[in-house]
């Protein structure tokens, strides 16, 4: 994790000079749709710290709710970055990491590791009986209509690449909402952990999580209170 460390603070030291650039604003009534599955209302400015450390500042990024990625803007279309290249990023004052191909928010990073979130789309609500595009997901699944689109597969996360901004700007509030959730982890010596008692069992064994538990009274909708189970992943979790 020190790598990680290193680069976040960079990235945020970065964000102080930016703080001033940024007059987007967050708008709390924004929600991503089918037409616009992105985690900002608008392309951002950032920078990317690479795989190799190479930093690069740009003004058009944004996170795709579909698949987790990275897209930006190249000659006024919509490009998806390279995600084998991409190690951390700066977003709209945001950090993320790259695990896996899809970018992490960070919520807080220590000498241990880090507790990060994933937004994504919810597709057990849209796998309900009536999952609000207008048709049941069981006719949806006899018909031309895309399930792939509509749960966010690769379809949803390449619809708009290579598509120029301004008719993808044009069509963003044509569609549907998408619904989305938010799942969080434990990044620890570059493993993920989903932040439940029982996969952090799984992680350091029963025996070495029981007396931990009960001296740690963790609030698992309180990420704050989370920051504790950091230090245990790393002083128990294998190498």
């Amino acid at each position: 994790m020190k790598r990680l460390s290193f680069i976040l603070v960079f990235l945020l030291a970065w964000a102080v000079s930016a703080q001033a650039q940024d007059s987007y604003g967050a708008n709390p009534d924004y929600r991503p749709r089918d037409s616009w599955p992105y985690i900002y209302e608008r392309f951002m400015p950032g920078a990317v710290r690479t795989a190799a450390g190479d930093l690069m500042e740009y003004q058009s990024f944004n996170i795709c709710v579909g698949n987790g990625r990275m897209h930006y803007i190249y000659d006024g279309k919509i490009m998806e970055a390279d995600m084998t290249k991409v190690f951390t990023a700066l977003i709209n004052l945001d950090t993320y990491v790259n695990v896996g191909g899809k970018m992490y928010r960070v919520f807080v990073q220590t000498n241990d590791g880090a507790i990060v979130f994933l937004t994504s789309i919810d597709t057990d609500e849209l796998n309900k009986v009536d999952i609000g595009y207008g048709v049941s997901s069981s006719t949806a699944s006899q018909t031309n209509t895309s399930l792939d689109l509509l749960l966010g597969g690769n379809t949803i996360s390449s619809v708009l690449v290579s598509q120029t901004l301004t008719i993808a700007e044009q069509q963003k509030n044509t569609g549907k909402e998408l619904p989305l959730k938010e799942d969080c982890f434990f990044l620890v010596k570059g493993r993920l952990v989903p932040a439940t008692k029982r996969d952090i069992q799984d992680a350091v064994g029963k025996e070495a999580a029981k007396p931990f538990f009960k001296e740690n009274k963790l609030k698992w909708n309180k990420p704050e209170s989370l920051i504790p189970v950091l230090a245990f992943l790393n002083a128990n979790m294998d190498d």
